[in-house]
């Protein structure tokens, strides 16, 4: 009796706690509906609180009737933000169920909780194995799935059997899915895919659609990542897609594949894909396919977003391959019907497809020039940008005037996103096409009319080189700059603020102007000095009582510090030529002297030192301090300016580096030349910095501008600089004691220290001091040789280190999305700048990259790098290698 009431009560119990459960354990339903009436964030937090114990309770219970249940739960929480790591165990129980039921709501939690890099999947092996082989076709495809979303190289190992199998069934859902575990085979374990060539020679022979798509999407992934085996390919799998896609021009209407009047497009646009990899640089293989190609631009019909997709794809397949002329010239005629239809997609899909052609053959696409820039004046963004791209690309010397002004009329109202690599690629594309200076003065400024603010410092400097460098155009370019800007200011006209033209105007015509100031000109000395009064007479103190923004005061204190010294060399050399007499200096000496309560301290500097010069005992050494320079290779600074910016093509993406100068002073002129180049050093000039104290604070990080001949004031000292006189040189300067009273000295002597106009221009800038190390090799491996030389700047422990990265390509293929990384300790601070190129030619390619490096620890811990380097080779997959770069001395 007692046996048998123990019994009934244990029962008994039982069936209230299952009952309780059931009670308790609310559906999903329920809990999205709970969730959501939360009013607060600390309510939601609670109610999952809440939840979730309960669940972690029924799974501590092993409960097996609310399991599917509770982890759909979980699933909601985790889409919420919500940790949900301790339900993954319950997925992987709930896959191995029998029941289909139980496999779904497992496999989704799987899918979605995990990912690749989860050890906890090196226990689903064994479950996906017998999943694969279930006689339920769909069981096996939800392995599949899984097995397609989170599956890891060593599962993709191990379980490759079983997708060869499942790629032989004959359910067309399954071999669909095998398929596509086959691409990802592809693209996590390159070397399975001569494996997977035969299959795909059966799936392609199927007629099922989803087969055949799939199929064609493993061919094109073993095309990417194993080349290698293209050719295998391409004698047994070309016909087959190429009677493939003959089938589909020639099908009639079928309502469950036919889009938009074309039969299966995606199908043929896979096709033509795959067509346009295996018959890549194969004169045989691409006249086999000329016909069908020829036959899907003649039969598609272009009208509708479907077959434009299609003739799209066409023409990059044939201007892929090796097609004959004429294919070429059709595909070109269909393009220049996409190019004037009134749809903006295809106008779009047009300037996307030749800006591709244009870098194979600019040629082709220099007869639709005219529609080209129409597209300038497209309301659609997207569409103007890629106009622009083309026009720089197929600009040539004839169409070059009307490319320039239609592309300036698009700087007036384009993005400011894109404007400042517009301006640089306006520049570059003038220069680089024409000969005509002087007409090359007047577009830029222009250019610096509508854009001021958007043109870097550095095209500033390269064009004071080029005037620098012609003396037939230096008296044309002051004569324009004072017409254009000065002489607006000595009118008291109100312009827009211009600050970048105001400077190089003062800049130009400071170095310039005593050529043009004659009666013959028009030019006057009283129209000049009242250009520099207006600039000048209004000092900061009361300009900064108004309302500007701290760029636009810096921006005109800037350019009023330019204006000082442009006074001063003027006026000095317009008395030297006797234009004027040696008392008229004196209004100007006054002008400058105005500034010398300026509360700026290098306005103030200057201004004192400038003005000291203007007097009369000091006349001779002023004809030598304002002595103009020698000029600097015009070649060089292309070179250093042009080329970083805008790399060797037309396009309009910024490569984001600059010459070896790059944010890291002038000292890295006088590194050695890169591997294979024999470019000499830079030669560099600064008289005044060393004489007046006039040093520059370097220009944004984007790139230090060069120096220019005479005009070093240009790259101006920010106003925010705070800092006392210059030292003097070694030995004694001329101007020692210049602003403490001291009297002058003999002129025979000033003249006899005075530095020559030549050594002024010729001097170099000396290497930095301290100790040298390297070039060190970093790596040396498929032809890539990358080397880095280090520099100690001083001699104190605290001085920073620079450093020149040096990339050699010696292969025979081109090195292209060339990378180059460093990782240092957290005691030191690393500034990498971009690579001067990202891709390396073949046969002697080569570049540099600038690193500055500071040891907070010098002499307690060395500098350590560790690098990285990323490039592609001849189509293979991106390449890597790391290491650390050995051999660094402890005491650099």
């Amino acid at each position: 009796m007692e046996k048998e009431a123990k019994k009934l009560y244990k029962s008994t119990k039982q069936k209230l706690s299952k009952a309780k459960r059931s009670y308790v354990c609310r559906s999903l339903k329920d809990v999205v509906r709970g969730y959501r009436n939360c009013k607060t964030a600390s309510e939601e937090r609670d109610f999952v609180k809440k939840e979730s114990a309960h669940i972690r309770d029924l799974f501590r219970e092993e409960d097996t009737t609310f399991r599917r249940q509770n982890v759909l739960k979980l699933l909601f929480f985790h889409m919420n933000g919500y940790p949900t790591e301790w339900g993954q165990l319950e997925c992987l129980k709930l896959c191995a169920s029998s029941r289909f039921k139980d496999k779904r709501v497992g496999y989704l939690g799987l899918m979605i909780l995990l990912d690749e890099n989860q050890q906890i999947l090196m226990m689903m092996t064994n479950c996906l194995k017998l999943d694969m082989n279930h006689n339920d076709t769909k069981i096996a495809a939800l392995a599949l799935t899984a097995m397609g979303n989170i599956s890891t190289p060593e599962m993709i190992r191990d379980l490759l059997p079983e997708v060869l199998k499942l790629m032989q069934n004959g359910t067309p859902h399954l071999r669909k899915k095998a398929a596509l575990i086959g691409a990802r085979a592809v693209r996590k374990l390159p070397e399975l895919s001569a494996d997977l060539i035969q299959p795909i020679r059966r799936l392609l022979s199927a007629r099922h659609g989803s087969v055949l798509l799939t199929s064609t999407t493993l061919l094109i992934e073993i095309s990417k990542y194993s080349p290698d085996l293209i050719p295998e390919m391409r004698t047994d799998l070309l016909p087959l897609l190429r009677d493939l896609l003959s089938d589909l021009l020639a099908a009639g209407f079928d309502p469950d594949l036919t889009v938009g009047g074309v039969t299966d497009p995606f199908m043929q646009v896979k096709a033509l894909q795959a067509i346009g990899t295996l018959a890549k640089t194969d004169q045989p293989a691409s006249d086999s396919v000329a016909d069908v190609l020829s036959q899907v631009l003649s039969s598609t019909d272009a009208t509708r977003n479907a077959g434009a997709a299609v003739i799209a794809e066409c023409v990059k397949t044939i201007f892929k391959i090796e097609s004959p002329q004429s294919l070429k010239a059709l595909a070109m005629s269909n393009l220049g019907k996409f190019l004037v239809s009134k749809d903006p997609n295809s106008r779009f899909l047009a300037l996307s497809e030749l800006k591709n052609v244009v870098k194979l053959n600019p040629a082709l696409v220099k007869p639709y020039t005219e529609t080209i820039l129409e597209c300038l004046h497209e309301r659609d963004t997207s569409i103007r940008h890629r106009a622009v791209e083309l026009a720089f690309a197929v600009a040539d010397q004839n169409t070059l005037p009307r490319v320039t002004e239609e592309v300036l009329e698009y700087i007036e109202d384009c993005d400011p996103d894109v404007k400042e690599e517009t301006c640089t690629h306006v520049v570059d594309m003038v220069d680089r096409l024409s000969s005509n200076l002087q007409w090359k003065v007047d577009i830029f400024i222009r250019l610096l009319k509508k854009a001021d603010n958007y043109v870097r410092e550095d095209l500033l400097d390269l064009f004071a080189v080029l005037i620098a460098s012609t003396s037939s155009v230096q008296g044309y370019a002051a004569e324009r700059l004072f017409n254009e800007v000065l002489r607006m200011k000595a009118d008291a006209q109100v312009v827009e603020s211009t600050f970048k033209l105001d400077r190089f105007a003062f800049n130009i015509f400071g170095e310039y102007g005593e050529l043009v100031t004659s009666h013959s000109t028009g030019i006057k000395i009283d129209d000049v000095y009242r250009a520099y009064d207006s600039a000048l007479s209004e000092t900061m103190e009361s300009v900064a009582t108004e309302e500007l923004d701290r760029a636009t005061y810096e921006a005109l204190l800037a350019t009023r510090q330019v204006a000082i010294t442009s006074a001063a060399k003027l006026f000095s050399k317009v008395v030297e030529r006797g234009q004027v007499g040696e008392e008229n200096i004196l209004q100007v000496r006054q002008l400058i002297s105005t500034w010398r309560q300026s509360l700026d301290l290098e306005s103030q500097q200057r201004a004192c030192e400038l003005s000291t010069l203007l007097t009369v005992e000091l006349s001779e050494a002023r004809s030598a301090i304002f002595a103009r320079q020698e000029t600097i290779d015009a070649d060089d600074a292309r070179k250093r300016i042009l080329l970083p910016l805008t790399g060797t093509s037309s396009s309009l993406a910024l490569m984001g580096g600059s010459s070896d100068l790059i944010g890291f002073g002038d000292e890295l002129a006088q590194l050695p030349a890169a591997q294979g180049s024999n470019a000499p050093a830079a030669q560099r000039s600064d008289p005044l910095s060393d004489i007046l104290g006039l040093s520059s604070i370097p220009a944004p990080p984007k790139a230090e501008p060069l120096p220019l001949p005479g005009m070093e004031s240009l790259a101006m000292p920010q106003p925010t600089r705070k800092s006392g006189p210059s030292a003097p040189a070694a030995g004694g300067s001329l101007l020692d004691d210049l602003l403490g009273g001291s009297a002058p000295r003999p002129a025979s002597v000033q003249a006899e220290q005075l530095p020559s106009k030549a050594s002024s221009a010729t001097r170099s800038v000396a290497k930095p001091e301290g100790t040298e190390v390297g070039p060190l090799p970093v790596m040396d491996e498929n032809g890539l040789r990358v080397s880095i030389s280090l520099f100690k700047v001083g001699t104190t422990p605290q001085s920073e280190t620079r450093a020149v990265a040096r990339f050699l390509n010696t292969s025979q293929d081109k090195v292209e999305r060339f990378i180059f990384l460093l990782s240092v300790p957290k005691y030191m601070k690393l500034h990498l700048q971009p690579a001067t190129s990202t891709s390396l030619d073949a046969n002697g390619g080569s570049a540099t990259q600038s690193i500055g490096l500071q040891n907070s620890m010098s002499g307690q811990k060395p500098i350590q790098l560790r690098f990285r380097v990323e490039y592609t080779k001849a189509g293979q997959p991106t390449m890597q290698k790391q290491g650390v770069i050995a051999n660094i001395p402890r005491d650099l």
